[in-house]
């Protein structure tokens, strides 16, 4: 029904000879909204009375300039006005706001994440303390050590991610879906969150281990 509607009136312009030409699709709203055929008149049957004007910013009276001529012209309607910038802005705040919202909030989340890991591991290798020193004792190196320690946590990542990779494809497909125009979730945007997370958990836990490591482990037996 619509696409008659358009073809009929592209015809009328034609048959009239007011149809000047086509122009490619240009997106001028949220990309949450598709791109809709439109028809540019020069004069509209229906006047809404809106006048584009491209001005300098520095010039800081163009406002009271345009305003004069508005109200010689126009004496009896009121002067509105909005910029283009602030029109596009606007359609985008809420998903501004939500990525402002968003990163501050990843990044406490991390922090509060990894002190809660930092003083579990820390608990952990206290307990551990006579065992490790044992290791050494009986030719374990730094490195066979830190991966006894690091093991556990680890799988501990890994069975989150399993997981937490199906959820966070989900919901960002969810989210996606509230635009018309949008990215294709890619496999690696879903990994490579994964990989940040296992890497912090090692570089937390990582000093702890190696100091524990390299501590002397008759020290450590005569403490116990």
């Amino acid at each position: 029904m619509l696409k008659h509607y358009w073809n009929t009136a592209i015809r009328n312009l034609i048959r009239q000879k007011l149809f000047v030409g086509t122009i490619k699709d240009y997106h001028h709203e949220s990309v949450r909204k598709p791109v809709d055929p439109i028809i540019f008149f020069h004069h509209h049957p229906l006047e809404y009375g809106y006048y584009s004007f491209k001005v300098h910013s520095r010039q800081g009276r163009f406002l009271e300039d345009l305003q004069k001529i508005c109200r010689k012209h126009y004496p009896n309607d009121t002067f509105t006005y909005y910029f283009m910038d602030r029109f596009f802005e606007e359609q985008y705040q809420s998903d501004e706001l939500f990525s402002r919202l968003l990163n501050p909030f990843s990044i406490f989340s991390i922090v509060v994440a990894s002190l809660g890991l930092f003083g579990l591991a820390s608990l952990s290798i206290v307990k551990r303390t006579k065992e490790i020193a044992v290791r050494k004792v009986l030719g374990a190196s730094v490195t066979n050590i830190l991966l006894m320690i690091s093991r556990n946590y680890v799988k501990l990542i890994l069975i989150s991610c399993v997981f937490a990779f199906p959820l966070a494809y989900y919901l960002t497909r969810q989210w996606l879906e509230g635009f018309t125009y949008k990215i294709e979730i890619r496999w690696w945007m879903i990994i490579v969150p994964g990989i940040i997370v296992l890497t912090t958990t090692l570089l937390t836990i990582a000093g702890l281990s190696i100091r524990a490591a390299l501590a002397n482990p008759t020290t450590s037996l005569k403490d116990q």
